[in-house]
């Protein structure tokens, strides 16, 4: 193939700037590989990293917008109806993740820009950071009742 990205040869250095038009899904997880974090491309087309972080997530590449989505949902027990209270005390009180319910399921996402490059440390911090405050926000007392037993 004549417009693929060769890979380097040896791991990226900790400030490695990846250049906008090299930022690939492919890229993304050759950085994680080097970090000692399993991922894998699924079949959405998104990068699913599922060890080697505190809670498993996606990241999807929206080149239109330069920018990554990182994502990641778990299921609740109640109507999303109920569960506004406790993501809006989530939104409050937690940063870099967004917040939201859909489909019986908590949802968090951070949008991190590509604009201009990506630098390789910064990303896997960022899903580092991102996936452990989903953690807490799981540990969260405010969302004990998002995953209760409802018939308790």
């Amino acid at each position: 193939m004549s417009n693929s990205i060769p890979f380097p040869k040896k791991p990226l250095p900790p400030l490695a700037l990846i250049e906008e038009e090299h930022v690939t899904l492919p890229r993304l997880k050759q950085v994680l590989d080097s970090a000692f974090i399993d991922s894998e491309i699924d079949t959405e087309g998104d990068l699913f990293v599922s060890q080697g972080l505190d809670f498993p997530i996606w990241v999807a590449l929206e080149p239109d917008r330069k920018a990554l989505n990182i994502y990641t949902c778990v299921g609740i027990r109640i109507s999303d109806a109920r569960a506004f209270s406790a993501v809006n005390e989530l939104n409050q009180g937690l940063i870099l993740a967004q917040f939201h319910v859909k489909d019986r399921a908590l949802w968090a996402n951070h949008w991190m820009s590509i604009d201009n490059g990506l630098l390789a440390r910064q990303f896997v911090l960022t899903l580092r950071r991102f996936a452990t405050i989903f953690q807490e926000a799981m540990d969260h007392p405010c969302a004990k009742e998002l995953f209760a037993d409802p018939s308790a």
